[in-house]
């Protein structure tokens, strides 16, 4: 089961303390299974630009931190109850 994985994936870079890539891996679960929604990869784009400003910058300001809730609460707004209720708990 394609949530099984992604759920194992996702629980394993959060006990890496890879919290960024653990993101980058429920975006990537949601492209997965909404493909032919139209910019549903623009996620990924906007979470690795935040992640190259963070770079630059050598620490997350507010306002990164506030345009990666946006780009999470648009991740987890395409996910069932169940799908959302299961990645909260591994991340």
């Amino acid at each position: 089961m394609l949530l099984a994985k992604y759920l194992e994936d996702v629980a394993q870079a959060t006990i890496e303390n890879n919290h960024t890539h653990a993101r980058k891996l429920v975006i990537r679960y949601v492209k997965e299974k909404h493909k032919r929604l139209s910019g549903v990869d623009k996620l990924e784009k906007c979470l690795d630009a935040i992640t190259t400003l963070q770079s630059f910058y050598n620490y997350m300001p507010q306002e990164l931190i506030a345009m990666r809730d946006d780009v999470e609460a648009a991740t987890f707004c395409m996910l069932t109850d169940e799908e959302h209720a299961a990645f909260k708990e591994v991340l």
